[in-house]
């Protein structure tokens, strides 16, 4: 659906376990695959989400409880959510301790993240992988089973735990869309958005010195190359879930910032979350500073992104007297899922609409 699922505001690490053999060969019956190692997924997160069982999907019908388990039980960790906090930590994409044969070097610090889910879907945590640009991998669930797979398979020929293969980093590598979701499906057309329409820093060296984009800085030849685009505020009511979600949202969709343009960053985190009560005063207020910030022969589209469960035509009539572009949270799940800012102006469902 396109509802957006709240969670806690930090990322939530289970602890390592010490899981005992014997529940890791439990795990493994029920799951049909060879037992691996306790260190398959160490230095992974792993955030799982997907839609409820379907009964004509093989992967859909694991229980999600099941790989959880099996990735505490096999070195991982769980993460509740992606966060700025969490991609900090995510120094194995761009700074990999690997070498040609992608063998952990577990002298040194390395991290990464990925998404397992059981298709393409409109979750939040999805959206948060999406806002990425390529950073976090959106995989299927057989990218864990196989893993576990080739860890089982080749354990016998490893001769010190130092030169374990990192199984489900290599498997990416070795096997390009063999493992990744699309990024998603457009309304209307249900057409499928392939996995390399954005560049993706964990398959490419090329890419790993690249920093990551935001996605207001790419846009479709619809748009001008010289003007700026920015968020300005977030109308809603519902301050607690669809705020402080497309918020989260939005703030790793800003890529780099997050980590290294202090003003930016500082910048993009004061956008303020309004109430309608609140429109008048706030947006009024803001404006003005905003022309003050801008250059004369600057061009600008600042978006403001307008709840349209929460709001009426007092306050879309007001909008309308700002310099500003309304959308919906419908513009931005197609231009996360396209990988660039798509044209506001292409789909009715893009603007808010008060019936």
């Amino acid at each position: 659906t396109n509802q957006i699922i709240h969670t806690k505001d930090q990322s939530s690490f289970s602890p390592k376990s010490s899981t005992s053999i014997g529940l890791l060969q439990s795990l493994c019956q029920n799951l049909n695959i060879p037992i691996p190692s306790s260190t398959v997924f160490h230095q992974w997160t792993i955030i799982l989400t997907g839609r409820a069982k379907n009964c004509n999907s093989n992967e859909s019908s694991i229980d999600r409880n099941l790989l959880e388990q099996l990735i505490i039980a096999c070195g991982g960790e769980i993460a509740l959510e992606i966060n700025p906090s969490l991609l900090n930590r995510r120094y194995g994409w761009e700074s990999p301790e690997l070498d040609d044969t992608f063998r952990h070097n577990k002298s040194r610090h390395t991290h990464f993240v990925a998404l397992v889910s059981t298709d393409c879907c409109r979750t939040l945590k999805y959206f948060q992988a999406l806002a990425t640009l390529g950073g976090v991998p959106l995989l299927r669930i057989e990218w864990l089973l196989d893993s576990c797979r080739e860890d089982a398979k080749s354990s016998g020929n490893v001769s010190s735990v130092e030169e374990t293969r990192n199984w489900p980093l290599y498997l990416l590598r070795a096997y390009p869309g063999r493992y990744e979701l699309p990024r998603g499906l457009l309304s209307g057309s249900l057409e499928p958005i392939s996995w390399w329409s954005v560049p993706v820093r964990y398959r490419s060296p090329a890419y790993q010195s690249i920093p990551a984009p935001s996605l207001f800085d790419l846009h479709g030849e619809w748009a001008d190359g010289e003007t700026n685009f920015r968020l300005v505020a977030i109308i809603t009511n519902d301050l607690k879930i669809f705020g402080r979600s497309w918020l989260n949202i939005l703030t790793l969709a800003c890529g780099s910032n997050n980590e290294t343009d202090e003003s930016v960053k500082s910048s993009f985190n004061r956008i303020p979350l309004i109430t309608l009560p609140e429109i008048s005063q706030k947006l009024t207020d803001l404006f003005p500073s905003i022309r003050c910030r801008s250059k004369t022969s600057e061009k600008k589209v600042n978006f403001v992104l307008v709840d349209k469960n929460h709001t009426n035509q007092s306050a879309i009539a007001f909008m309308r007297t700002l310099p500003i572009e309304m959308v919906t949270c419908d513009y931005f799940i197609h231009s996360l899922i396209c990988g660039h800012l798509v044209d506001p102006k292409s789909s009715s469902y893009f603007s808010p609409i008060v019936e």
